[in-house]
């Protein structure tokens, strides 16, 4: 410690031009770190609100029910997704929906409807999101982890995207395990059973379907928020197949625009702090030519390599530390209440926790790039040091 203060006191005296820059820079350096953290979480957090606040729940595409032709078909929603180029097909959430069985398009549920009144047919239930690697709509991730299968298996991502004719069939369906059953006019093979606690459901590949069966609803599946753009390519693309017969509802979406604005804000509030460790670093190496001499005649008289590391790398982290928190309480005292009335949520984003994390970040950063311009000296003989004319 006796050292580090004799260094210090020596380039107060000696170099106070020099000792007055590197004060300001650590002083500026711990302004813009803080601002600029500040700044990222900031604009971090209105872009995570943006999102929350877009409603996108219960979004469904309705068809103007006046008789059976108004329905939409199979193979009319396939066009109608064959016109969304697969980049937004991508970025979309996946869709939902049933197709509702009746006595004709499940003949083998029939037996149960004749011994119960009160049966319902159930509906085939389809939730599938867009594959780009295959071309095609495949199965729905979270689906399948929450899905429960009592005997058997669930149908393959293989086997949905290729359109193979197999099926999953409702618990009190069990008996047709391992048999061929036929729906909506095609012969499907059973390779499961649904557990106990699932809707009554049958589940088929989406693609095995005939193009005319009849769709009542679509839904989007809510894990994606929708923006502007996509939006309006879906509905150009099922307003162009299905015309006045569609119901498409309005969206709240997320405006990209905005959203770019505040990725810009984040990425060069970061690159400003970077380059404020990065000034910092230079300019130590200028006060590091400027002690040469002293240094190569402390090497001569035994300090070894790692001892001089040490004691400057200690001086700079102990300065470093102490103006970081002299510049922490100002900042937390005076100038957050300044930004707070052009950042909103400013304010929330600094804490201790948050202190402590930007400080041991900083420190973090000034050790390493100190470490290298310190190392990068050492590496140089007390003789060649002596030599070398402070630039």
């Amino acid at each position: 410690m006796t050292y580090i203060i004799k260094n210090i006191r020596i380039t107060l005296r000696k170099e106070p031009l020099l000792s007055f820059l590197f004060c300001i820079c650590l002083i500026v350096s711990t302004f813009v770190i803080l601002f600029a953290h500040g700044t990222f979480q900031n604009y971090n957090s209105k872009k995570v609100a943006e999102e929350k606040k877009v409603d996108q729940n219960n979004f469904e595409i309705c068809f103007n029910n006046l008789s059976d032709s108004d329905f939409s078909t199979v193979g009319e929603l396939k066009q109608a997704l064959n016109l969304i180029n697969a980049n937004t097909k991508e970025t979309l959430s996946g869709l939902f929906f049933d197709i509702f069985t009746t006595e004709k398009t499940a003949p083998f549920l029939n037996k149960f409807s004749e011994n119960n009144k009160e049966f319902m047919y159930p509906p085939m239930t389809f939730r599938i999101v867009f594959d780009k690697e295959a071309g095609r709509y495949g199965l729905y991730d979270d689906f399948l982890k929450n899905l429960s299968i009592e005997n058997g298996r669930m149908i393959s991502q293989s086997e949905e995207i290729n359109g193979e004719s197999v099926a999953v069939l409702p618990e009190y369906a069990s008996e047709y395990f391992n048999k061929n059953v036929s729906i909506a006019g095609k012969s499907y093979k059973v390779i499961g059973i649904t557990g106990k606690d699932r809707f009554s459901e049958i589940l088929v590949p989406f693609y095995s379907l005939p193009d005319d069966l009849q769709i009542q609803r679509i839904g989007l599946l809510n894990d994606k928020i929708v923006t502007t753009p996509d939006y309006i390519e879906m509905k150009n693309a099922f307003t162009s197949v299905y015309g006045g017969k569609l119901v498409f509802p309005e969206l709240d979406t997320i405006d990209m625009t905005e959203i770019r604005y505040y990725n810009s804000i984040i990425l060069v509030s970061v690159v400003i702090a970077v380059i404020s460790s990065i000034n910092l670093a230079i300019l130590f190496k200028y006060i590091l030519s400027s002690r040469r001499k002293s240094f190569a005649v402390m090497r001569i008289f035994g300090c070894t390599k790692i001892k001089a590391w040490a004691i400057y790398t200690a001086e700079v982290i102990s300065l470093a530390g102490a103006f970081y928190l002299i510049c922490a309480f100002i900042f937390e005292k005076i100038v957050l209440q300044f930004l707070s009335g052009s950042f909103e949520y400013i304010q929330e984003v600094f804490t201790i926790k948050s202190y402590v994390m930007i400080f041991l970040i900083y420190i973090g950063a000034v050790f390493i790039s100190v470490s290298i311009m310190i190392i990068s000296s050492l590496n140089k003989s007390p003789v060649t040091m002596l030599r070398e004319r402070v630039r």
